[in-house]
């Protein structure tokens, strides 16, 4: 009876894993993309999503890099648009290759 009880909790927590991992896969390929995206950047655009994503409100940004606040806004804004655009076409590519290889 025992051997029962651990073996169905043991499959269902693998489950778990599995879905966990696969979870954990897809992250980590947009998290790839994300670093490709800001390492091309110049290095102001590079500090401004920086301090972005670590949270800093407009007016730390602007402080911090000598621009205004309305400047910080507005860059990050066009970061954002193009980011947009860039990752989307990086995914679009992905999904095409997908399908392709699974035609064949």
């Amino acid at each position: 009876r025992r051997e029962r009880t651990r073996s169905r909790h043991l499959v269902a927590s693998g489950e778990h894993l599995l879905d966990s991992a696969e979870a954990a896969w897809v992250e980590s390929d947009d998290i790839r993309s994300l670093y490709r995206f800001i390492g091309d950047l110049d290095p102001l655009h590079k500090a401004l999503v920086l301090l972005y994503l670590d949270g800093n409100c407009y007016q730390e940004i602007a402080e911090v890099l000598g621009i205004t606040e309305s400047n910080v806004g507005t860059r990050i804004g066009r970061l954002k648009q193009r980011m947009k655009r860039e990752l989307g076409k990086t995914e679009e590519a992905s999904t095409a290759a997908q399908h392709t290889g699974s035609g064949s």
